[in-house]
């Protein structure tokens, strides 16, 4: 057996070997040279081989295990600090990886649709084993995704570890998805972020002091209004003080509350 049902770009598959678990699959680099990484000159001259045995995608529910003949190359370049370097494999497997990078790939979609221990679960039965850890440490690592600056955003604070200290969470107002965390709630860390975001146009806030003079030092020209939910804050304390005026006339304070908060 000499041929896998999938592609391994840059290697010529010499020995296949198919067990009841796993498929051992040994490979050499079809390239004659590799590029210095220190001057980016193309050397041919092999200095020694090395293995590497990196995980790669499964085959019919079996694991599939790498055996790659890598070489180390001589720079031959006497300017070059660069004595002795092994050569990239960019497209199959990073470097200092111990999976490919389809496989790392796939169990990153895997990591951000079912999450750590579900995910590992789900890997494991399609032949993929892999460590709940392992894969939240893969969605650490991958880029946040860029967005582009909301039109419409909202700010609110939240609690860190359910304890005193605060941070703050950026929303976009329309899409309703999270644009940002900040690690407090302060008017210069606010203002600072919307610095550098600048075309936010409408900035829905609650009633904090310090998230007003946030935004109107980082985002002069938005237009600043309170959130739904505190705009029904502010109706029913303005109508509770109204009540409170009128509380001879209608019968004590308990009605008074049961009215301002089972019907507002």
């Amino acid at each position: 057996m000499n041929c896998i049902p999938f592609e391994l770009p840059g290697f010529r598959i010499r020995v296949v070997e198919n067990d009841a678990q796993r498929l051992t699959i040994t490979a050499e680099a079809e390239s004659t040279g590799s590029r210095c990484p220190g001057c980016q000159e193309v050397s041919t001259h092999v200095h020694s081989h090395y293995e590497r045995h990196p995980l790669d995608l499964p085959s019919s529910g079996k694991s599939v295990r790498l055996v790659l003949w890598v070489r180390r190359f001589r720079c031959r370049n006497s300017a070059c600090l660069v004595e002795v370097f092994c050569e990239r494999l960019p497209a199959v497997v990073a470097r200092s990886a111990q999976r490919t990078v389809r496989l790392t790939e796939t169990l990153n979609d895997v990591g951000f649709a079912l999450g750590g221990k579900a995910g590992s679960r789900q890997s494991k039965r399609q032949g993929m084993v892999v460590s709940a850890s392992t894969l939240l440490r893969y969605l650490r690592r991958c880029p946040f995704p860029g967005m582009p600056t909301p039109r419409v955003l909202g700010v609110d604070d939240f609690a860190l570890r359910r304890g005193p200290s605060y941070g703050t969470l950026l929303v976009d107002g329309e899409t309703h998805r999270p644009v940002g965390l900040l690690t407090d709630r302060t008017a210069e860390m606010l203002a600072g972020w919307l610095q550098t975001h600048p075309g936010i146009q409408v900035i829905t806030r609650d009633r904090s002091t310090e998230y007003a003079r946030g935004a109107s030092q980082g985002a002069p020209t938005a237009i600043q209004v309170a959130d739904r939910w505190y705009l029904l804050v502010n109706f029913r304390e303005a109508f509770e003080r109204l009540l409170d005026r009128l509380r001879p006339a209608t019968g004590g304070m308990q009605c008074i509350r049961y009215i301002a908060y089972h019907h507002l």
